[in-house]
């Protein structure tokens, strides 16, 4: 076959359709350069057919892979969380849930900014205040919604301190929203084998485990030894 002509029925099969437009195209430079145009339909059927029995429906795709790294990600997401490459296409629904998100993180960022304006305010209030805002957040309940609030919650989860800073609030606030959201979407899987690559991928965010502050240990650390010292003094002095 022509050379030609096999680029055209590649980029066709690169695109993972083949339109009436593009078969149009293909058979019209079949003619034009004498090839035999029923054996070029024998083949544009036959591609046609493979591309009918792999695709997944787009309405039902809820997975891609990163154009720059391969990395699997939501269908919904505009950035790659592995190598940040930056996405095209939004769905509606997407877009719903992307601005849910840049909401919830303008009302932490404005708490972001009490805690280091006004040196009165009580950082523990201010974490209690933040990680009450993120349990009471509602995320649009469609698929895409859980599929952002997954992804969005578990890298603030990994990024908001760590075990035993004595603030694990907020850090155990957004574990908690990860996995409300993987819960969702495992139920919906049920139904949809197309979301299996992001259940398969995040099985991990059920088994974190809440982070622990030591706050509480470190003061009873101080007032023990405290205690007996008194006890001893007042018995034996």
């Amino acid at each position: 076959m022509h050379q030609d002509l096999e680029k055209l029925i590649n980029l066709a099969k690169e695109s993972g359709q083949l339109t009436e437009k593009q078969k149009e195209i293909i058979l019209r430079k079949a003619e034009k350069i004498d090839e035999d145009v029923d054996e070029v339909e024998m083949v544009l059927e036959s591609l046609s057919q493979k591309i009918r029995d792999n695709a997944i429906p787009k309405s039902k795709s809820h997975t891609r892979k990163c154009p720059s790294c391969g990395a699997i990600i939501p269908s919904g997401t505009l950035k790659c969380p592995e190598c940040g490459f930056l996405l095209e296409d939004e769905s509606e629904a997407a877009r719903e849930a992307r601005l849910f998100l840049e909401q919830l993180q303008m009302q932490l960022n404005r708490w972001d900014e009490v805690e280091e304006d006004d040196e009165n305010d009580d950082p523990l209030d201010i974490e209690k205040k933040k990680a009450s805002i993120i349990q009471g957040a509602t995320i649009p309940n469609t698929i895409e919604g859980y599929l952002q609030m997954l992804t969005f919650a578990y890298s603030n989860y990994l990024s908001s301190g760590r075990d035993g800073d004595g603030r694990p609030l907020v850090k155990n606030a957004w574990l908690g929203k990860a996995k409300h959201a993987y819960s969702q979407l495992l139920l919906r899987a049920k139904e949809d084998e197309s979301l299996n690559p992001i259940i398969d991928n995040y099985a991990f965010v059920l088994k974190e485990k809440p982070a622990k502050s030591y706050t509480l240990y470190i003061v009873l650390g101080i007032i023990i030894p405290l205690a007996l010292l008194f006890y001893y003094i007042i018995k034996y002095v």
